[in-house]
């Protein structure tokens, strides 16, 4: 009797490893590319955002008696600096690696709270960095490296 090559009940629709169907593994390999180039972006304007405050410091104004008030220049300095981590570590995240996606979540986890604390400055653009290191960290959660494995022999 000739050998069936068509894949088992067990495997049928499954991503090798992952427990995923091949369309979620699709989805999550989708949102790891999101979260990657979310970071690129973030860190590229949180760059943006530090070069502003070290330029001109009176372009931030905060309403008086915040606790979190912070010299302008020393701010500046943060988002650069944070910026600059959240792109390295985008690029290193975007190639798969794993080291980077754990990276990636810490990064994300430390400009959210520099988003947090720069609210009385910028209270809107604020809440929009926060919201994007929140979904760059649940994205960077579900991707796994069974399905970092099989989406790369794809490309």
């Amino acid at each position: 009797m000739p050998q069936s090559h068509a894949p088992t009940r067990a495997r049928r629709g499954r991503a090798a490893g992952t427990g995923r169907s091949g369309r979620s593994a699709g989805w999550t390999a989708g949102l790891a590319a999101f979260g990657g180039i979310m970071v690129l972006l973030n860190g590229f304007l949180q760059v943006m955002t530090g070069f502003v405050a070290l330029l001109d410091g009176d372009f931030y104004v905060v309403a008086p008696h915040y606790p979190y008030d912070l010299d302008t220049t020393a701010w500046g300095w943060t988002q650069v600096v944070v910026g600059l981590l959240l792109a390295a570590t985008g690029f290193a995240a975007l190639a798969g690696i794993l080291w980077a996606r754990i990276a990636v979540i810490a990064t994300a986890a430390v400009s959210a709270v520099a988003a947090f604390l720069f609210i009385p400055y910028q209270p809107v653009w604020s809440v929009i960095v926060i919201i994007a290191d929140v979904l760059v960290i649940w994205a960077m959660c579900g991707y796994t490296r069974a399905i970092a494995e099989r989406h790369s022999e794809r490309f």
